[in-house]
């Protein structure tokens, strides 16, 4: 999507947005998508290649649930979608601090928000998730433990065998208003790439398409490009089983008394 706004058909390449001037300040990956369990146990061949004795965590029966789900036989990760801008657009997540403490970075929980901080990523979707599990607890007055078995029998329920069309995120403000997750089905974890280099000698590539440019592109084959992180309908390694409906979440969890 950013190499599409960006005015460039592809991301790869000497003409690609990966290596152009206006694509430089996206080259910092700082976090990732997941993808299927690998070096749980064992040891790698390669040091930072899957291979190997290589073994991942035995997938939870839950995941299987999900129209999507790879039968890989391993636990895959993400398990949701929350919105992570750090300011791509101007978008981010609102924040301000209760105790500012001088000099440390942050405005006070006082006026308009507009004139609070912003900031984004992962350090900020995590505890925001975190946030919503506490409005669950606080709603069905029970221990919940793991709830991610929950997560996926609630998607389950909407998604079914085929995906639920009416949950599609690209339908905007026409998605069914009790979706409790959105499935995002467009983009793809689009990410740079560089040779791999193991003790100051370069050793190749590894899941990495160059095509004659600097940067090369995340990607299952080194001779030509094939997205890794793609969304499709249902479960998928870019955003799991979808954004969240903080609202409809929390009311739809068993044994909640918000009403629904």
């Amino acid at each position: 999507m950013i190499t599409l706004a960006l005015g460039f058909t592809q991301s790869y390449g000497p003409t690609g947005s990966c290596n152009s001037t206006l694509g430089e300040e996206f080259l910092g990956v700082v976090a990732g998508s997941g993808g299927p369990s690998a070096c749980a146990f064992g040891t790698p061949a390669i040091p930072g290649v899957v291979g190997g004795t290589c073994s991942g965590y035995p997938k939870p029966s839950s995941q299987s649930l999900v129209s999507g789900n790879p039968k890989d036989g391993v636990r895959d990760l993400p398990d949701v979608s929350l919105f992570a801008s750090n300011g791509i657009w101007g978008h981010h997540y609102v924040i301000c601090y209760s105790d500012p403490t001088p000099g440390y970075y942050g405005a006070p929980c006082v006026g308009a928000p507009v004139n609070w901080s912003g900031a984004g990523g992962t350090s900020f979707g995590a505890p925001t998730m975190a946030g919503i599990q506490a409005m669950i607890n606080q709603t069905s007055e029970s221990y919940q433990g793991n709830p991610n078995p929950t997560y996926y029998q609630l998607a389950a329920s909407a998604y079914g065998s085929k995906g639920n069309s009416s949950c599609d995120s690209t339908l905007g403000n026409q998605v069914n208003p009790d979706c409790i997750f959105y499935d995002v089905t467009l983009g793809d974890m689009d990410v740079n790439c560089l040779p791999l280099i193991v003790s100051g000698v370069t050793i190749g590539s590894f899941n990495c398409f160059y095509d004659g440019a600097t940067n090369g592109v995340l990607s299952t084959w080194n001779w030509f490009y094939k997205p890794v992180y793609v969304t499709t309908k249902g479960y998928d390694y870019a955003t799991g089983i979808g954004s969240v409906n903080a609202f409809n979440l929390v009311g739809s969890w068993p044994g909640s008394r918000l009403p629904h």
